[in-house]
């Protein structure tokens, strides 16, 4: 059985903008032939709140099933609504802008 779980992370702003980009990689970590290998990567663009945000890119492994990948995009608005990527999200908003406006 497939276990997706978040393998890692990773936010940076593009220099001079009003946005913050995160990339998000899940895995598996199941008992099946997938185990170990990347299932989906996102990139996600982050505007002036954490609630602004668009799904720019999606990646999935070619093995995926369809259902598998809702799956995939699934457990990853989990993640987000739980406000997993919200405090590194404000720290890069935060420098890129130059405010210290949230901690």
């Amino acid at each position: 059985m497939i276990v997706t779980e978040l393998k890692d992370f990773e936010v940076y702003a593009p220099g001079d903008t009003n946005f913050v980009y995160l990339m998000v990689t899940l895995w598996d970590e199941g008992d099946t032939d997938t185990n170990g290998e990347i299932l989906a990567e996102y990139e996600i663009k982050i505007y002036d709140a954490y609630a602004n945000y668009k799904i720019t890119k999606k990646e999935y492994n070619e093995i995926l099933t369809i259902k598998q990948t809702r799956d995939c995009d699934d457990y990853l608005e989990t993640l987000y609504e739980a406000n997993t990527f919200e405090e590194a999200y404000v720290r890069e908003y935060n420098d890129e802008s130059g405010f210290s406006w949230f901690i």
